[in-house]
């Protein structure tokens, strides 16, 4: 049922949420940033189902910009989750930059 799917995205994106929060406070900010990645993921693919609608892939932009043909989305909501796409795949690679780790370019900022 699409209902109980959504709502356990939803349950997973809010764990993934809290599981960012220890990650960030310990200096992990590589992780603490995928991990929220993750977690707006699974809100943005909880709100397809709810539309009807199954998402694919891990852009978050791209899910955002087909949820858009049925929905309103703010264009301050669009220009977040383009910064989050971004904490998809170099925070959890070693060669994810030309030089250094992961962990030489994230930030608490």
């Amino acid at each position: 049922m699409v209902v109980d799917e959504s709502l356990e995205r939803l349950v997973r994106a809010r764990e993934a949420r809290l599981h960012a929060r220890p990650l960030r406070q310990y200096g992990y900010y590589e992780w603490a940033c995928f991990t929220l990645q993750q977690s707006s993921e699974k809100v943005i693919k909880a709100l397809g189902l709810v539309r009807g609608i199954t998402l694919w892939g891990h852009s978050l932009t791209e899910m955002l910009k087909r949820l858009r043909q049925d929905l309103e989305i703010p264009e301050e909501v669009l220009d977040s989750v383009r910064l989050l796409d971004m904490y998809y795949i170099p925070p959890r690679y070693p060669n994810g930059f030309a030089a250094g780790k992961p962990a030489d370019y994230f930030t608490e900022r």
